[in-house]
């Protein structure tokens, strides 16, 4: 995990521990400009069946297009983790 994740995931759990891998140092993101960023957008949630979750189309389309692009930057599926973060 990069540590600018970490320390990021340390707002939602109190008690987490950094693995030692955390703090070594990685190579920046081929084709990227930063290894976590946010995208804002106003494309609505739709309801799932189950009446309790929600899911966004726009976001998915998003995540696996990045995905597309990282592997066009030289990257194998397996290297690729995304992490999306909802309330």
């Amino acid at each position: 995990m990069r540590p600018e994740i970490g320390r990021l995931m340390k707002y939602f759990y109190d008690d987490l521990e950094d693995h030692t891998s955390v703090n070594t140092r990685r190579a920046p993101v081929r084709g990227i400009e930063s290894s976590m960023f946010f995208v804002n957008h106003n494309h609505p949630e739709a309801n799932v069946d189950d009446g309790c979750s929600k899911r966004n189309e726009f976001e998915a389309k998003y995540v696996v297009e990045l995905a597309q692009y990282l592997i066009k930057q030289g990257y194998k599926p397996q290297q690729i983790t995304i992490l999306v973060m909802y309330l």
